[in-house]
């Protein structure tokens, strides 16, 4: 099962002098994504629930390492909720396409 696997990388970060912290991603309040583009304009994503804790050690360099069983060949859903939420940093990494631009494309 994913734990266990989590458990031994965590184990062996640990180990090597590495600070980690688990998250047990079912067990916390985080809300989807809504797509409302704040965090591409520079302010902080419009929900303030835990998945907000992860997303801002992971923009502060924080590693991540996610585990989940599959579903259907994909991800769970309460998985996916927070990689979708992972966006509000990579949008500022890398630029993201501009909601307007993207209607013109389509």
């Amino acid at each position: 099962n994913c734990e266990i696997i989590v458990d031994e990388i965590a184990k062996g970060a640990e180990e090597n002098g590495h600070t980690v912290t688990k998250y047990i991603i079912h067990d916390l309040d985080v809300a989807p994504c809504s797509g409302c583009e704040l965090c591409n304009k520079g302010k902080d994503c419009r929900y303030e629930d835990d998945g907000t804790e992860i997303i801002d050690k992971l923009a502060n360099g924080a590693s991540v390492i996610l585990a989940s069983p599959i579903y259907f060949g994909q991800m769970t859903a309460q998985a996916k909720t927070i990689v979708d939420r992972f966006y509000s940093i990579f949008c500022q990494i890398i630029p993201c396409i501009e909601s307007d631009t993207l209607q013109n494309i389509v």
